[in-house]
């Protein structure tokens, strides 16, 4: 028979000392059976071990990177270690609570989290988590059609990180970084958060390139155009939204063929020209190595796809100038050619 005044005063010491970065040695005397505990007792000090982990996650985060900041005098890394603290404190504080409050965060089969074993594909998680190795492996499968949904998910996670770099804001990119690190270490962990509707979110919203995501913004104006005609028109054509998103889709879902695209090598020639102006405008830092690291990725990411494939997508904003210029200057210079060609005949 257990004895129900000890195991409720057991309780709360191991839940604390999970809380408070030993859930490795409490995970290890559940497992044993070292304390003498009923089974709703061993889920609420479970519950704390798994915060437990997180805990020492955020802490040797916070560790490593206050050590490299002040190795490299790092900003980036002193903003990730102060939200890795900061986020620590604020777990360690609300886990406290919900200790002494005798809350469980044991969670109930109707919101359980899928926890499952990645077993030998520990590996296979990582590298598909390391950036340009992951764009790599995704055009080398080249299977577009079957769900890959870790590899998509890397993809879009870093193609977000890259475009919070240009805001100049070190917490957005850190807390970004932070929450990728995380990511990948609940994964290395055997615990996934994800529910899989919102993988499969994830997995619709682009089929072959990241490059896709750019329809939130160009459908707008696209739609946006097509209405303002129509009521210029006669004879209103039907418009749908969800027809201009799938069309852009489309459009960025392309893989062009380097040597046989001329207009490809031209948008990638306005994507440079664009790069320079960025730089002159808003004068980065190139004195500090953060600076460099959006230009490593964007532009290695690219490389890769030429040096290994010789194909491209469309780059977003290069191609809409090159269809603006197309069609405010080659067209009519074209039309005026062709005429003055017809004239003289």
């Amino acid at each position: 028979m257990v004895d129900v005044e000890k195991t409720d005063s057991n309780k709360t010491p191991l839940a604390l000392a999970a809380l408070m970065f030993f859930s490795p040695f409490i995970q290890h005397g559940l497992t044993s059976g070292s304390f003498s505990m009923n089974e709703q007792e061993k889920d609420f000090v479970s519950g704390y071990v798994k915060l437990g982990y997180l805990n020492l996650l955020f802490l040797l985060i916070a560790v490593g990177t206050g050590v490299g900041n002040y190795l490299a005098n790092s900003h980036l890394l002193e903003i990730i270690s102060t939200i890795s603290i900061g986020i620590l404190l604020i777990f360690l504080l609300i886990g406290t609570i919900c200790i002494l409050a005798n809350i469980s965060l044991h969670i109930q089969k109707s919101f359980q989290i899928d926890y499952y074993d990645i077993g030998d594909n520990r590996q296979h998680v990582i590298l598909k988590y390391l950036p340009l190795y992951n764009v790599y492996l995704r055009y080398k499968l080249h299977a577009f059609g079957a769900p890959n949904r870790w590899l998509k998910e890397s993809l879009l996670r870093w193609t977000i990180a890259i475009v919070l770099m240009f805001t100049t804001s070190p917490y957005l990119v850190g807390t970004r970084i932070v929450l990728l690190i995380l990511r990948v270490a609940t994964l290395m962990g055997g615990i996934d958060f994800l529910h899989i509707e919102a993988k499969k979110q994830i997995n619709y919203l682009f089929e072959k390139n990241p490059e896709e995501l750019r329809w939130y913004i160009t459908w707008s104006l696209i739609y946006l155009w097509r209405a303002i005609k129509n009521i210029f028109r006669k004879i209103s054509i039907p418009v749908s939204l969800p027809s201009c998103i799938h069309e852009e889709q489309i459009v960025y879902g392309y893989l062009y063929n380097i040597p046989e695209t001329p207009s490809i090598r031209v948008e990638y020639l306005i994507g440079l020209g664009l790069g320079i102006w960025y730089c002159l405008l808003v004068r980065p830092d190139f004195t500090a190595w953060i600076t460099y690291i959006p230009l490593v990725l964007i532009v290695g990411r690219y490389l890769i796809m030429v040096f290994a494939w010789k194909h491209l997508p469309n780059l977003p904003l290069a191609r809409e100038i090159r269809l603006l210029l197309t069609l405010l200057i080659i067209q009519p210079f074209r039309f005026l050619f062709t005429r003055h060609h017809h004239d003289a005949v």
